[in-house]
């Protein structure tokens, strides 16, 4: 009879044990398969390794000497290996352990015989440091699952946190402006960005706000006129034409969304995540590949689960992805005097009969303007390099202060553009959810102007897939990248 290997598997929801015949002479391989864990023995060269897809390789020993004693580790799982008589098979989940040698079953001396074992770590890597990134991390180190000894958590970022959107969009939150693919998302992100502000202290922090909303509508030549709305008394009144209410305090508030990616991130590291800084150049089932900004020396780490949150640029790794990138230029104003908590979605016919539509919100210390959107170039290969037109932001500034007079004495403080993910196909909302034949590989990109907004609810539920397995905090089965991938 052929020696047997035996060896127990124990990991959440999966515990088997099973012996495999290993000839005496030959080669030799065995794949066991049993969920998520995939352990391959080979026995074509020595030393007689075992082989766990995506993780370290494990030596277990000389195939000339027989049958030896060793640990390893897959799939997050914990693994051990025993040697064993011929008709025997002796086995404890708590630590290796040897039956009496048979003269001619040499244990090599790296043998792990009678060590103690720990779980191993399990590799989680988030590509983007923006806004999803940075919730996705945050939210992995909250689940009651997570523990710093049994998982790595790394971000990569090509540039800075927030370099992107994330850190020059409006910061718009609605609780019901959403489409029936993201509704159930948009609402548990509404409350998730409330809960976030009441634990870490949001008011101050990230300028959290409730606000209330308005359509106004102004021209050159008014053919009638409206009154302001309480409190909007930083807004013209001449030329408006039509004021209306699109969300209340109770629907609508801001976040600043540099500062709330940018803390985070920052409490996403106080409990063990680690920011590396570099360009992903690939992304293989076990392994992430990029070029470190700071020695540009290209490194590959392994990989358990992927994550892909890079935004427009999540293309340039997920070559399939079916995302555009729409540029958009903004302002940030710092007013005279403070204005109140107010959105602003515009309609204005200037004076050379053009009609704008540029998007005011008033934040605590500044105004945030920002325009219609363009494809006149291409995206850069960082957001570091992304073109800003002045004249589109002088357009901006001239827009702001037809509109609001306190807004002309302002002081303009910033200037700047960036690029939107935009889907090309699909539900009417981004992809959140595991790559469809890439084992272990996740996105969730594609959420165009919405993705501060949807950002803490898209950190929770793939908190939830990577750990839990599924989505349970709310359905986004419409989300599912099997849809458009």
């Amino acid at each position: 009879m052929f020696p047997r290997i035996c060896f127990r598997v124990q990991s959440p929801g999966l515990v088997f044990q099973t012996r495999l015949p290993i000839p005496s002479k030959g080669p030799f391989r065995a794949v066991l398969k049993r969920a998520s864990t995939k352990l391959s023995l080979d026995r074509n060269s020595p030393p007689f390794v075992a082989r766990a897809r995506g993780y370290h390789d494990v030596s277990l020993f000389d195939p000339a000497a027989g049958m030896g004693t060793a640990v390893g580790f897959a799939g997050g799982a914990r693994m051990l290996y025993f040697r064993t008589h011929p008709s025997s098979c002796s086995h404890d989940h708590t630590s290796a352990r040897t039956t009496p040698a048979h003269p001619r079953y040499r244990i090599l001396a790296r043998s792990l015989a009678h060590r103690s074992i720990t779980m191993s770590t399990e590799n989680i890597t988030i590509i983007g440091a923006g806004v999803i990134g940075a919730t996705t991390a945050y939210y992995l180190t909250r689940h009651p699952k997570y523990d710093l000894s049994k998982y790595k958590i790394r971000v990569i970022e090509a540039t800075e946190v927030a370099a992107g959107a994330s850190g020059k969009a409006g910061g718009l939150l609605a609780l019901d402006w959403h489409g029936p693919s993201t509704a159930n998302l948009g609402e548990l992100s509404y409350n998730l960005h409330k809960q976030l502000a009441d634990e870490h202290g949001g008011f101050e922090k990230w300028g959290y706000r409730a606000l209330t909303t308005m359509s106004i509508s102004t021209s050159f030549k008014p053919r009638r006129t409206a009154n302001l709305p309480p409190g909007l008394d930083w807004v013209n009144e001449k030329g408006l034409e039509k004021a209306s209410l699109l969300g209340t305090e109770e629907t609508t508030a801001q976040v600043h969304p540099y500062k709330f990616t940018n803390e985070m991130m920052r409490l996403a590291r106080e409990k063990g995540v680690e920011l590396i800084m570099g360009k992903v150049t690939d992304v293989k089932d076990g392994s992430v590949t990029y070029v470190s900004k700071d020695t540009n020396e290209e490194k590959t780490l392994d990989s358990t689960q992927t994550i892909v949150t890079a935004g427009p640029w999540t293309p340039k790794i997920l070559k399939e992805a079916p995302i555009s990138a729409t540029r958009a230029h903004s302002i940030t104003i710092r007013p005279k005097k403070p204005v109140s908590a107010h959105a602003l979605f515009t309609s204005m016919t200037l004076s050379s009969g053009k009609t704008v539509a540029p998007e005011l919100y008033a934040r605590p210390d500044e105004v945030y303007v920002c325009g219609e959107g363009d494809h006149l170039t291409s995206i850069p290969e960082t957001a570091d390099k992304v073109e800003v037109i002045q004249s589109r932001c002088d357009d901006l500034v001239k827009q702001a202060g037809e509109l609001s007079s306190r807004l002309k004495e302002g002081e303009v403080l910033a200037c700047q553009a960036c690029y939107l993910p935009v889907m090309e196909r699909g539900m009417g909302g981004p992809m959140v959810g595991a790559v469809p034949g890439r084992k272990g590989v996740w996105v969730a990109a594609g959420h165009s102007c919405w993705g501060i907004s949807l950002s803490a609810g898209t950190g929770k539920v793939l908190s939830e897939m990577i750990l839990d397995g599924e989505a349970k905090s709310c359905d986004v089965g419409m989300l599912d990248p099997s849809e458009v991938l």
